[in-house]
């Protein structure tokens, strides 16, 4: 058995299809979840299924008896069990039916069902009564305790059945039964409500006894009356507030106990409705809820009026009589109507409270903990139709002691369900149109996908002839299937797959040879040498390769001397070692063989000894001077590096305990370093090249080396030792990636990033180190709105000729322009109403590079400057000064002004003094003239 995912869906419990089927089909009686754990994964009770591939009918029955039902142990928290030992669940027998044909049809049905899936009558006829009782007691927090208490559902014989036609996607129908459902619970309200009331009307007793002293008080004749017939308030409530029936006859209630049956059935029944031909998922729980409103509380209210009328007739219809004459009741009315008044109004404000206090609570609190749905009909998006008898939707409450589930979830219970689908129809016969792939070794053990269509939960595959092969998986469409090859002979066979329906046509599957197998070694010849190498060993065994390599106590790869062609011996050359024995193995592509030991011998006597190189390591160019200390030095030794040709010493000591040699280039790594004197050669000591390092990278200019504090100015940065790794820090900032670095690593660009104004330091970081820094000048943010003018002449990069060009440009009308080089100004202009301007250098220009920018004053502030212009002054040679020459006083070629750096601001204030006085002469004279 099974409980539902999310949402109570059974649909994924449904029989378990790795491709169409012609039809399938389960029946299963208990599903749902709690915990949120689809209870499938944890119950052991097995559901009916059935599932049809193409072949005869499949039929599962699956009866369960009450003992199997209610061992199942799941613990739903709390000391709460599903079923068994404090389970909230108690089961009768059930039955479980399935049954799936060829031709697309299926059934299933679950709960009071025959042998061949028919409803029967529960307890009859050998149905099995297939009833069930749940307590939601468990459910009910403190918070609710006062509104409900002691609830239990209990439901009669409950079947489903789910029927699909035969056919492709044939028509899905379902029907259910449900013999009765009992709703029992207890109102607490309602108990202390009539229990209060009960102590209230006992205190009000004397009340009533009184009206014999009220009227033995009355005037003379009063000793002489006697009352007969006064009523006892207890007695009379206690007959009123025992069993009481709904008018319809749905609802039963205890009064003084608040015990309440619900006939459900009965409630659909008065509103209706049958409550086994219901609209497919009907909610049970709002006819419950109105029934309380419509006839629990009027039923309710007319027992308790009934017990005013009982009092109220009781005190009117006293016998009274004065010296044993009877006196007239209605002359006693204004002694017994208060009494009548005060006794009966406990009884109507209780009556007018117990919509209130009593029907409206008892109801939320049913509704807050349990949800009834009947004839409960699902289609899941591929296709499964589920079919349920009831179902019931636990909800404990926030303050549940024993909570069922935690706050994240509901528990789901459905009661007899049965599911059809998806069914494909009758299948066709499997075709087979690829294998992938389509070889593999004679070994076996390749997982081959098999394309082509048909292909069924139940396909099996043949490889030449072989018994039935399971597939590993197969589609849910039926396009593919898996399988894994068996071992087999080298050579091409058929491969087949069968289902139901029948067998497709073969397709070739190739066994490959085996390939070569693992080297082995089984002698080494000699099996020894001295420590310098050197020695050539002949290495005999099996599965020697051209590309095969040997391995000496775990060196990098030696290349052979020689392989033979039959695999079975190669030659290779030791290098040099410390004494002592080590592993020699030999490797393939195949594999790596198991080792040999070869030993190299200590250095024969009067060898030299090495103790120490100093240094021990150096650049893999060569050119260190490497100090050798030891023993054993004569004037003749020479020195080894990794096998190198022998190397002559650069000195060596009188003692023979030192020598020194320069290294030769070689690879980065560790090599060995032997010397040999006459005697023979010491064993090695090792020396590391070491890579290569990466130059500190320098910088040599930044352009531009300003730019505006918002940043994104592409800069240029020339030097050397870039590299595709390198970062730019402004002012210490992050790591910036470079836009671009140059192939010759003398250039790289990038965008300065938003900073305050001022000067920063700009580096460059590489591999090998940090750059010394340059300058980048973050200036000032611009704050007003005017736009900078553009120098339209000279023209960026252009030429001119002449030391005063005229200089144009266009700009904002009425704005003034000023041009300037770097802080000194060159001339002014107020741009014109066609928005242009033009204004001539008031000192002429010098020979050479010069860069202009300008800026325009409008109604807004001063603009930020223009772009700048670059343009090359370039005169013709004259006088003797020659061409280009300046004077030593600064002055260019025809007395223009040379722009070396130096500040002009005094020469252009002279000008302009002489301008101004020469205007001031000119006006003097005409107005001598007038």
């Amino acid at each position: 058995m099974a409980l539902l995912g999310a949402g109570g869906s059974i649909l994924a419990a449904a029989p378990a299809t790795a491709a169409p089927v012609a039809s399938t089909a389960q029946g299963r009686f208990v599903s749902g979840s709690a915990l949120g754990v689809n209870l499938d994964d944890i119950l052991t009770v097995t559901p009916a299924n059935a599932v049809n591939s193409g072949g005869a009918t499949d039929t599962d029955v699956h009866p369960l008896d009450v003992t199997a039902l209610n061992a199942v142990n799941v613990n739903l928290g709390g000391g709460l069990n599903l079923l068994g030992n404090n389970g909230i669940l108690a089961l009768g027998a059930v039955n479980q039916y399935a049954a799936a044909n060829a031709d697309g049809s299926s059934v299933a049905a679950s709960g009071a069902v025959t042998n061949t899936g028919g409803i029967g009558v529960g307890g009859q006829d050998g149905v099995p009564q297939s009833n069930a009782t749940l307590d939601l007691s468990g459910l009910i927090g403190p918070d609710l305790a006062g509104a409900l208490a002691n609830a239990q559902l209990e439901v009669g014989a409950v079947s489903a059945t789910a029927a699909q036609a035969a056919g492709p996607d044939g028509a899905q129908t379902g029907d259910y039964g449900i013999a009765g459902l009992d709703l029992s619970l207890t109102s607490p309200a309602l108990g202390s409500t009539v229990s209060g009331l009960r102590t209230t009307l006992g205190t009000l007793q004397p009340t009533v006894d009184g009206v014999q002293d009220t009227l033995n008080a009355l005037g003379p004749l009063g000793p002489l009356v006697q009352v007969q017939g006064l009523p006892d308030l207890v007695t009379v409530l206690d007959s009123a507030t025992g069993d009481v029936t709904s008018a319809d006859g749905s609802i039963t209630a205890n009064l003084q106990t608040g015990a309440i049956t619900i006939d459900v059935a009965a409630v659909l029944t008065n509103a209706g409705l049958d409550i086994n031909n219901l609209p497919a998922n009907t909610e049970l729980l709002p006819y419950i809820t109105d029934a309380l409103t419509t006839q629990l509380l009027p039923a309710v209210t007319t027992a308790l009026q009934g017990a005013v009328t009982q009092i109220t007739q009781s005190l009117r219809g006293l016998t009274v009589t004065v010296a044993g004459l009877p006196l007239p009741v209605g002359q006693l009315l204004d002694v017994v109507n208060p009494v009548i008044a005060q006794v009966v109004a406990p009884i109507n404000q209780v009556v007018a409270g117990l919509g209130e206090t009593v029907v409206t609570p008892l109801a939320e609190a049913l509704t807050t903990v349990v949800s009834l749905q009947a004839n409960v009909q699902e289609t899941s998006a591929d296709g499964v139709f589920t079919q349920r008898a009831l179902r019931l939707v636990l909800v404990p409450t926030a303050n549940t002691q024993r909570a069922l589930v935690p706050a994240s979830g509901t528990a789901v219970v459905n009661l007899a369900s049965a599911a059809v689908g998806p069914n494909a129809g009758p299948l066709a016969v499997p075709t087979a149109t690829s294998l992938d792939p389509d070889n593999g070794p004679v070994a076996g053990g390749t997982t081959v996908t098999v394309t082509g269509t048909g292909f069924t939960a139940d396909a099996t595959v043949s490889v030449d002839g072989s018994d039935p092969i399971e597939a590993d998986s197969v589609s849910d469409d039926g396009t593919e299937l898996t399988f894994t090859t068996p071992a087999h002979a080298a050579g091409t066979v058929d491969v087949t797959v069968t289902t139901p329906a029948g067998t497709s046509d073969p397709l070739d599957y190739t066994y490959n040879p085996a390939p070569a197998a693992v080297p082995t070694l089984t002698t080494l010849d000699p099996d020894n040498g001295p420590v310098s190498g050197g020695t050539l060993v002949t290495v005999t065994g099996t599965g020697f390769t051209d590309d095969a390599t040997v391995s000496v106590d775990g060196s990098d790869p030696i290349d052979p001397e020689s392989v033979s062609d039959d695999g079975t011996e190669l030659t290779f050359t030791t290098p040099a070692h410390v004494a002592g024995p080590v592993d020699v193995t030999v490797t393939t592509d195949v594999g790596t063989s198991d080792p040999l030991t070869y030993t190299y011998n200590p250095a024969p006597a009067g060898a030299p000894t090495l103790t120490a190189l100093d240094p021990d390591n150096g650049p893999v160019t060569g050119g260190t001077v490497v100090t050798v200390s030891g023993t054993g030095f004569t004037d003749d030794s020479t020195v080894s590096v990794d096998g190198s040709d022998p190397i002559t010493p650069d000195s060596v000591s009188d003692d023979g305990t030192e020598l020194t040699f320069t290294t030769p280039a070689h690879t980065a790594g560790a090599v060995p370093v032997t010397v040999t004197n006459g005697s023979g050669t010491s064993a090695p000591l090792p020396y590391t090249y070491n890579p290569a390092q990466t130059a500190v990278p320098t910088i040599s200019s930044l352009d531009p080396d300003n730019g505006p504090a918002a940043g994104g100015t592409v800069v240029t940065v020339t030097g050397t030792g870039f590299t595709d790794d390198s970062t730019v820090s402004v002012d210490g900032s992050d790591p910036i990636t470079p836009a671009s670095v140059s192939a010759d690593g003398t250039s790289l660009t990038f965008t300065t990033p938003a900073h305050a104004a001022g000067d920063v330091e700009v580096t460059v970081t590489t591999a090998g180190g940090t750059s010394d820094p340059l300058v980048y000048t973050y200036n000032p943010a611009s704050t007003t709105t005017t736009p900078p003018p553009v120098i339209t002449s000279p023209t960026d990069g252009g030429t001119v000729t002449t030391p005063t060009p005229p200089i144009t440009g266009t700009g904002q009308p009425g704005a003034t322009v000023t041009v300037t080089v770097g802080t000194v100004i060159v001339c002014t202009a107020v741009v014109a109403a066609d928005g242009t301007w033009k204004c001539t250098p008031i000192v002429g220009f010098g020979p050479g590079t010069v860069t202009i920018t300008a800026t325009q004053t409008g109604p807004d502030g001063t603009s930020a400057a223009s772009d700048p212009v670059t343009f090359t002054v370039r005169l013709a040679t004259a006088g003797n000064g020659g061409a280009g020459s300046t004077g030593t006083n600064g002055a260019g070629p025809n007395g223009t002004l040379a722009y070396t750096g130096s500040d002009p601001a005094p020469v252009i204030a002279l000008a302009i003094l002489l301008m101004l006085a020469g205007v001031g002469l000119t006006i003097a004279r005409r107005f001598r003239r007038a």
